[in-house]
């Protein structure tokens, strides 16, 4: 089996891109108590090792785009509240905004010929059916207590009685 994400390269088990997904959520409320029950699907998307390492490296590219970010803010907030000199400033700004653009040039270059996880979460066919029956990322409901869920095409269409005249 070749690998979704490049579609070159065999896959490897250990790489593959697990994810869960909870659906079917059926809320029975009684005076003391609710009881819920869903469905959990697990999902495996093919990947190779190599798309493994380049999403890996694609995603602390990420967290560094956000940590200079944050400096470059911060060098901006120090520039207008304090006295500082602005060559220290200037060169905190510059070296922010340096690695901010090279972090972010580096996610785009290391993922440019390959899917990327969020395409995975979004285009795989396995998770494209179970999106369409309702099924959402996680491994249970999460927050206040879920309601029933109806069918997906009920959800969105109106009830039978809203076209007739009145």
């Amino acid at each position: 089996m070749h690998c979704w994400f490049c579609s070159v390269r065999d896959t490897d088990e250990a790489h593959a891109l697990h994810l869960e997904m909870y659906g079917d959520v059926d809320a029975k409320k009684t005076s003391s108590e609710t009881k819920i029950a869903y469905n959990v699907r697990h999902v495996d998307v093919p990947r190779c090792a190599d798309c493994h390492s380049r999403h890996v490296i694609a995603f602390y590219a990420l967290i560094l785009a956000g940590i200079m970010a944050l400096a470059l803010v911060a060098a901006v907030l120090v520039a207008m509240f304090t006295d500082l000199p602005s060559w220290v400033w200037g060169l905190w700004a510059g070296l922010a905004a340096g690695l901010l653009l090279g972090a972010l040039a580096i996610r785009f270059l290391i993922l440019k010929g390959i899917n990327s996880i969020h395409q995975a979460r979004t285009q795989f066919p396995d998770i494209v059916e179970l999106l369409d029956k309702c099924y959402r990322f996680g491994r249970r409901p999460k927050g206040p207590i879920p309601e029933s869920d109806q069918p997906c095409d009920q959800q969105d269409t109106p009830g039978p009685d809203s076209n007739s005249p009145s």
